[in-house]
């Protein structure tokens, strides 16, 4: 994997986590990368796959930003097929147009752009949802939005809250989802 934290930087680098409700009887999802963890669940008879995702960054190639989308549009085309509702978050290290941050589409968000299409997805945290859009990744160079809760046009109705809080330290990435259910 990519991801060895030892090998290739001495600070942190990459993972993904879900933390839910214990309530919740989850099924863990294998996926075919390690960048993407999944869980399924079903609520009132409705199923959902949450999928925590992290897409490389700049300092990596295109080429396997895009190989990794490719697995994440196979994954969810399969899931979706099948009725299943998705709910996917984490760091895409892509900027999608975001008007109250002056924030405007890069390389990587206009690659993302014909996916989040493709499958009816909308980033709530960049929605009326949120009580205020906020930067997820604050460097020296600069500040932008690279983590998103992406759900469907299907059950955007289901959101009741998305905040994004002050970040404490440059990098630090965090946003919060809170749904009816």
């Amino acid at each position: 994997s990519d991801n060895n934290i030892r090998e290739r930087w001495k600070r942190g680098q990459g993972g993904v986590a879900l933390f839910l409700k214990k309530t919740l009887k989850v099924r863990e999802i294998q996926t075919a990368s390690d960048r993407l963890a999944s869980v399924s669940f079903k609520i009132e008879n409705i199923n959902f796959v949450i999928l925590a995702v992290y897409l490389l960054s700049r300092n990596n190639d295109l080429k396997e930003y895009m190989k990794t989308l490719d697995t994440l549009e196979q994954f969810c085309i399969r899931h979706k097929s099948c009725g299943t509702k998705l709910l996917l978050l984490g760091d895409f290290n892509a900027h999608i147009k975001e008007d109250k941050l002056s924030q405007d589409w890069n390389n990587r968000g206009q690659r993302l752009q014909p996916f989040l299409s493709k499958m009816n997805l909308v980033a709530v945290n960049l929605s009326p949802w949120c009580e205020k859009p906020r930067f997820t990744y604050l460097s020296n160079t600069g500040n932008s939005i690279v983590d998103y809760i992406f759900v469907g046009n299907d059950i955007i109705e289901h959101v009741d809250l998305v905040q994004v809080p002050m970040q404490k330290a440059p990098r630090q990435h965090s946003i919060s989802f809170t749904s009816n259910h």
